[in-house]
């Protein structure tokens, strides 16, 4: 039993002192001198615990101690001697007591650095203890030093003597500054611009690529797009991309590196080593093509970081096996095995401190390989986004729509001996860059090599600071990489004086009656055509214009029309206001007349009735009031058959209908008053006589019921009807539509419609003005500001858009079903993909109203989270042509108040709310931005 006791007792003597020595290698100090001390609690004579105790205590006078407790062991060991010799130097002779400058005599000799065996000493001496002196400085005793464990202070004459690691330094930290701020430096935006066609160099017009000069200090690709800021924009999109892939490949690399040089032989050994080899037997280039394009190359940034990352971790997991393989058989991972630190715990306290800083170079060097392969790839044609394509005269030509210096490459490689500039710039981005890096790399390695580098420090909170700046770094450049960004600065450019300063015109005297076949229709859209083209849109009219023209008959009232309710006298007491709680309909006997008589309520059980279903309803003398949705078909005419003098029909939309449709019956002979009612004027007639409109409607549903063919309900009011119709015109009317044809051909045959009205309810015959600034000149104001915005920042959109402003808005046969009975040449030639209908967007409350199509309702969320507007969706009644284009295309209703009647005698300029019509404007006109642009939208 006393031998097995003495070899347990050895067993953890040697597993402590290897761990203090271990730990003390490290840096950690505390948790040496705790496993120190513990060897001397187990043998207070053991010689290395003394002096590595003795190297780690800060004042002089303790470590003086524990030299002359060794010195007492061992009054010949060099190690000792060399150890009091330091001390020596440090406190001077003369505070050195007589007992120890005994030892002095020989020579002071060298660590060797080279683990000593360890083995029990009999005790010899008690050691002399001298108190320790107040004013001296406190000094350590040079330990062993290791390679990355140095505790002195930073030797700052290593660094500035390192020209690599300064030169590379400059250069990263160069990289790092174009990454954050090279967008501010740009001249233009290419997420935006699609490059100069032609210019004036010399007196002569002549076409891209521009030679370097005043304007392109750097020169122009075959676009035209400026390379300088090309260059700057590209930074941040390669770097970014270079940042990911390496952080990637590193975390990769070393999980599984470590789990199969922990795991050595194992199976997940094995695996891995299997994986390597499988990869590293494929050309690395093409095996990031092939993931590329699986992962769909056209859908950015994103691609590229997960393809890049998969393939190329090989080398990294190789090298971290072959360290962990060999620091596994250390002893210090044997003492930790032995106190019962488990695997996880061993990997991350012991093996990772001592692989950290062979990675820290190691991930700079893996900066500088992506940075190539990037290259690489878009000296192949593989580039960020995939690039879009174009016509020219040698055939369909690919460019780059995302700003990366290996696309610039890629554009450039048919130009390099004809126009040099093309590949020299970015190709010297890519090698100043790769050089940068690996000259960083080069000069932390001997950094590393000569001072040291504390690994506990790398493990530390201390650390937290550090790493949340690089978070902070890396979030920012990932919320600014790609072209989100940019459109969102496009979107929010909008000019909200432009937009008041094309209300005001469109609500002036001269365009103040914008109804149909009136000569202030006519001036609105020539004013439209006239800012379409200042903004640089194509005709998109008939022939070389913006006009579409199209033929319709109307008829407007030659007096005011009148609905009024009357005492027993006869005298008025609720005159109603046409357009707002009444107006004329002129189908079938619809027409001029006047009536005055009592008011009778007329409902129905069903839809369809035959003439004698009829036998005993007897409206003469009546003016006949129903439901527009329960009356039978065509029972205007059945009314006037059985002698009633007018008619009124309850029905939400109760706007004039002055429009006559072909194909259509209307103002036949004889004709009389027929009059669209609003639920509220009809309550208001129906107030002296004690009812009220959803009691009817009760009295319907009971009809229903009880299966009753019809039934009356006498009403105890007068009513007094009056129109007068002027004649029958046949007039002209124009859309007004400009087209900006997209930029990639395999795109541009997609349209995206923006579309408006731009007629109003006009001027009535007793003057009344129905403005119609927010229906419809603001919506028709905010189409105008987006063209005139991406005419001004030279946006291109990759699919083509249709600025449509419609005449007859109002009207059942509007501009729209003209667009589509007399198609132009492009729209039979292309696919509507997306309609943005704009209506009432001047005033309303604070959220957009949507409504249409579920992914343009998405898309449209997500352009006013970014700018900030509250998006409800909200159905409600459409105008004739807005229905109609719901089953042509995925349409989408923009408004911020749904129909009503109350306000159209309000409905001017100075009511609007601008502030609020200029944020949904930028919502708008982001979600066109996106979709114009974008494949996946």
């Amino acid at each position: 039993m006393a031998d097995s006791y003495d070899v347990d007792r050895e067993q953890q003597i040697a597993t402590a002192l290897r761990l203090g020595i271990a730990a003390a290698k490290a840096g950690r100090r505390a948790a040496a001198q705790r496993h120190l001390q513990q060897v001397l609690q187990l043998d207070p004579n053991n010689v290395s615990a003394l002096l590595w105790l003795a190297g780690l205590l800060t004042d002089p006078w303790e470590s003086l101690e524990y030299v002359q407790r060794a010195l007492a062991v061992e009054p010949g060991n060099e190690r000792a001697l060399a150890a009091l010799k330091w001390v020596q130097q440090r406190l001077g002779e003369g505070d050195i007591p007589p007992s120890a400058l005994a030892f002095t005599a020989a020579p002071a000799v060298a660590e060797s650095g080279k683990e000593e065996e360890i083995t029990p000493a009999p005790a010899t001496a008690t050691p002399h203890r001298v108190p320790a002196r107040a004013g001296v400085r406190p000094a350590r005793m040079p330990v062993e030093a290791p390679r990355g464990a140095r505790s002195g202070r930073f030797a700052w004459r290593v660094v500035l003597r390192n020209g690599p690691f300064l030169v590379g330094l400059v250069i990263v930290l160069a990289l790092l500054f174009l990454a954050l701020f090279g967008p501010r430096l740009a001249t233009y935006n290419p997420y935006l611009t699609s490059g100069q066609t032609l210019e004036m160099i010399g007196g002569k017009l002549v076409g891209p690529p521009f030679p370097p000069g005043e304007k392109y200090p750097l020169g122009t690709d075959q676009w035209g797009r400026d390379i300088y800021s090309t260059l700057l924009w590209g930074a941040r999109n390669t770097l970014t991309a270079c940042l990911f892939v390496t952080m990637a490949r590193l975390l990769i690399g070393l999980t599984l590196g470590a789990l199969a040089g922990w795991y050595e032989g194992k199976l997940i050994d094995r695996v891995v080593m299997g994986l390597i080899e499988m990869m590293t037997s494929l050309p690395l280039l093409l095996v990031g093509m092939i993931a590329i394009f699986a992962l769909d190359i056209r859908r950015g940034i994103g691609v590229f970081i997960i393809a890049l990352c998969f393939v190329g971790w090989g080398e990294i997991a190789q090298y971290v096996r072959s360290e962990f393989m060999t620091l596994r058989q250390r002893p210090f991972v044997e003492g930790a095995r032995v106190i019962g630190l488990n695997d996880l715990e061993m990997i991350v306290r012991h093996l990772l401190p001592n692989v950290l800083p062979s990675l820290v170079v190691l991930a700079l060097l893996e900066m500088g390989a992506v940075l190539m392969i990037l290259g690489e790839l878009g000296f192949v044609g593989v580039f960020i986004g995939g690039g879009s394509t174009t016509e020219t005269l040698s055939g369909n030509e690919t460019f780059a729509t995302i700003p990366e210096w290996g696309a610039m490459l890629a554009g450039a490689r048919r130009y390099a001996r004809s126009t040099p500039w093309m590949v020299f710039y970015p190709a010297l981005a890519i090698f100043v860059s790769v050089l940068g890096f690996n000259f960083l790399s080069e000069g932390l390695r001997r950094i590393i090599r000569e001072t040291g580098v504390n690994t506990a420090a790398l493990l530390s909170t201390r650390m937290i600071l550090v790493v949340a700046l690089i978070s902070g770094v890396t979030y920012y450049i990932v919320e600014n990489v790609g072209p989100a960004k940019s459109y969102a600065n496009l979107a929010l450019r909008f000019d909200e004086e432009r937009v008041r300063e094309d209300i005001r015109v469109l609500c002036d005297e001269e365009h103040l009656d914008r109804r149909v076949g009136k000569e202030g229709a006519q001036a609105a859209a020539d004013y439209i055509a006239a800012q379409f083209q200042a903004a640089g849109l194509e005709w998109a009219g008939k022939g070389q214009s913006y006009f579409q023209p199209w033929e319709t008959r109307v008829a407007y009232p030659l007096e005011q029309p009148e609905l009024a309710l009357l005492d027993a006298d006869g005298q008025v007491v609720t005159r109603f206001q046409h357009q707002v709680d009444f107006g004329e309909r002129l189908t079938r006997h619809g027409g001029s007349g006047t009536a005055q008589a009592p008011l009778l309520f007329v409902g129905f059980s069903r839809q369809s009735y035959d003439y004698a279903a009829f036998r005993g309803l007897d409206l003469r003398g009546r003016i006949v009031l129903y439901f527009a949705d329960n009356a039978p078909t065509a029972f205007d005419s059945e009314a006037l058959i059985r002698g009633a003098e007018g008619i009124l029909i309850i029905d939400e939309e109760a706007r004039a209908m002055n429009q006559l449709v072909a194909g259509g019956v209307y103002m036949e002979q004889p004709s009389l008053p027929i009059f669209h009612i609003t639920p509220a004027a009809a309550n208001r007639l129906l107030e002296p006589a004690g009812l009220r409109v959803d009691e009817l409607r009760a009295r319907i549903e009971k009809a229903q019921e009880e299966e009753e063919e019809w039934f009356t309900q006498e009403v105890d009011s007068q009513v007094r009807m009056s129109l007068v119709m002027g004649p029958v015109e046949e007039v002209t009317a124009y859309n007004v539509l400009g087209m900006m044809p997209g930029a990639d051909v395999t795109m541009n045959d997609e349209l995206i419609i923006i579309s408006a009205h731009y007629d109003n309810l006009g001027i009535d015959p007793d003057g009344t003005a129905f403005v119609g600034a927010n229906d419809n000149a603001a919506s028709v104001a905010l189409l105008l500001e987006i063209a005139r915005l991406w005419s001004e920042q030279e946006f291109r959109p990759h699919r083509s858009v249709l600025f449509a402003v419609w005449a007859g808005g109002q009207m059942p046969y509007s501009g729209v079903h003209a667009y589509f009975d007399n198609p132009l040449i492009y729209a039979s030639s292309m696919e509507t993909v997306a309609v943005f209908q704009l209506d009432r967007l001047g005033r309303g409350g604070g959220a957009l109203l949507v409504d249409g199509d579920r992914n343009l309702i998405d898309l449209l969320r997500r352009s006013a989270d970014t700018v900030g507007v509250t998006v409800a969706e909200e159905g409600g009644a459409r105008l004739p042509y807005q229905n109609l284009w719901e089953r042509r295309a995925s349409t989408l209703l923009l408004s911020r108040e749904r129909p009503a009647t109350s306000y159209l005698l309000d409905d001017t300029a100075d009511k609007l709310d601008l502030v609020g019509m200029s944020k949904a404007g930028q919502a708008i006109n982001l979600a066109l931005i996106t979709i114009g642009r974008e494949v996946h939208y």
